[in-house]
């Protein structure tokens, strides 16, 4: 028998010895080769290795290779995590980012190596030849695809130093509890047989429809607040939910809806405050004591004033939130959401903000003192 090498795939061919310089197709390749003469070379092959040397060399090499692009993938991603500037991702963020890539990376080679390798078979090639050229191809291409993947993961710079960092703001809740009118305490029942004075009758009178008029004001108030906090009102300066507000309309949408909720309670306190005449009508008081209780009403820091300084002052207020909900929008990109704050990139913008959330809450202290 001769044992030879096939000049295309380098598989170990066994002829007889008298085809000895014929023409023959590879059974591996199916490449045309020469059969050489039989040679006394040790190992049965003309001038050739043994196929044990070949099958290590085989062996070494395939090694070599998975070995060698391992390490050049491996160099290129940390060489990108390190080069990479990623000073707003927090490093839960880098260290999550990077695992997933190395040991994605991994995984990936590793399949598309044994897909190779299977493929390589069926046309009758080697085995670990195949894995170790698919691995590495796929190694470095999958490296290059894990750069590119780190180096998304865009910086986030203030000025020249850290910017201050702006904590969660809400705009302060707008109670609307109706301004407290002071009332007479209400005298007890006059013994009986004794007969009460006019007087202290229409004043035990007003002071019952008071306490029954300032209820309805308070049902009032406790209804406004229960719409605006399932409107979501209250979370209109909140980081995350700015952040992730894309052209800011939720936010113009959630002043809207504060307009109409505020303009809603006005109407209704003032059709309350429109009733005060009727009501004193069925309270039966009557003559001065009606007329009184009237200018009551009406005077300086009676509830019609009141009630119309507060729709003033929290409209104000509303106007503060509108005009900081602009610049937001208007400064997109020069600020970020981190941890639940707002961070400027420069002081200037910063400065601003905080101007702005300041006039928001001067205008409701001034609003709540106010009553």
């Amino acid at each position: 028998m001769i044992d030879f090498q096939c000049n295309h795939c380098h598989a170990v061919i066994h002829a007889r010895d008298d085809v000895a310089g014929m023409t023959a197709k590879c059974p591996h390749c199916r490449g045309e080769v020469v059969v050489p003469a039989a040679s006394s070379a040790p190992g049965g092959m003309a001038g050739s290795p043994s196929p044990e040397v070949k099958r290590a060399a085989r062996w070494g090499n395939s090694v070599l290779i998975v070995l060698v692009s391992t390490g050049i993938a491996l160099a290129m991603v940390l060489a990108a995590m390190v080069m990479t500037d990623r000073s707003g991702a927090t490093p839960a963020q880098i260290a999550g980012h990077s695992t997933v890539m190395l040991a994605g990376g991994v995984i990936l080679a590793v399949l598309a190596g044994l897909v190779g390798a299977v493929v390589m078979q069926v046309y009758d090639r080697s085995f670990i030849r195949g894995y170790a050229l698919t691995y590495s191809i796929s190694a470095v291409v999958i490296a290059v695809m894990g750069v590119g993947a780190i180096c998304t993961l865009k910086p986030v710079k203030g000025g020249s130093e850290a910017p201050e960092p702006v904590a969660h703001i809400d705009v302060p809740q707008q109670q609307a509890e109706p301004p407290q009118q002071q009332v007479r305490p209400e005298k007890r029942p006059a013994p009986e047989g004794i007969q009460l004075s006019e007087e202290s009758v229409q004043t035990q009178r007003l002071g019952v429809m008071m306490k029954a008029y300032i209820k309805d004001l308070a049902a009032i108030a406790a209804r406004h607040n229960d719409e605006r906090e399932k409107s979501g009102i209250e979370k209109l300066f909140d980081a995350k939910r700015l952040f992730a507000d894309k052209g800011f309309i939720e936010s113009h949408g959630l002043l809207k809806k504060s307009r109409e909720l505020l303009i809603k309670r006005k109407a209704e306190q003032e059709e309350l405050l429109n009733e005060w005449p009727r009501r004193l009508d069925a309270a039966g008081i009557t003559g001065d004591y009606k007329i009184k209780a009237l200018e009551t009403l009406n005077q300086s820091n009676g509830l019609r004033t009141l009630t119309v300084e507060s729709y003033k002052m929290e409209l104000q207020t509303l106007g503060h939130a509108t005009n900081a909900v602009k610049f937001l929008e208007e400064s997109k990109g020069r600020w970020i959401e981190k941890d639940g704050n707002l961070y400027f990139r420069t002081d200037a913008d910063l400065k601003t903000f905080q101007d702005l959330m300041t006039k928001v809450k001067e205008s409701a202290g001034q609003k709540s003192g106010a009553r």
